[in-house]
């Protein structure tokens, strides 16, 4: 996108700006945006944790000490949660 602007076309750009929106104004725009940002990771974090809550992965190590009976339950109950 931005690949065919040098360094100079930039700068022109960020003058621009400065002059359009002046300085306070930038300032404010730009907290508004870290901001933005800042919760825009916090709920990417509580969805992503969420969902790995919601589906464990299974463990090889609770499984081994299972019957082969209690395992195919297991299989069922997790299927039909999943579901």
């Amino acid at each position: 996108m931005f690949g065919n602007l040098g360094t100079a076309e930039l700068l022109i750009i960020a003058v621009v700006i400065l002059v359009f929106f002046g300085s306070k104004k930038l300032n404010e725009l730009a907290r508004g945006l870290g901001e933005s940002t800042k919760e825009f990771k916090k709920v990417k974090q509580e969805y992503h944790k969420a969902m790995s809550n919601d589906y464990p992965e299974s463990s090889e190590d609770d499984s081994e000490d299972e019957k082969p009976s209690e395992k195919k339950k297991n299989v069922k109950k997790k299927k039909s949660k999943i579901s």
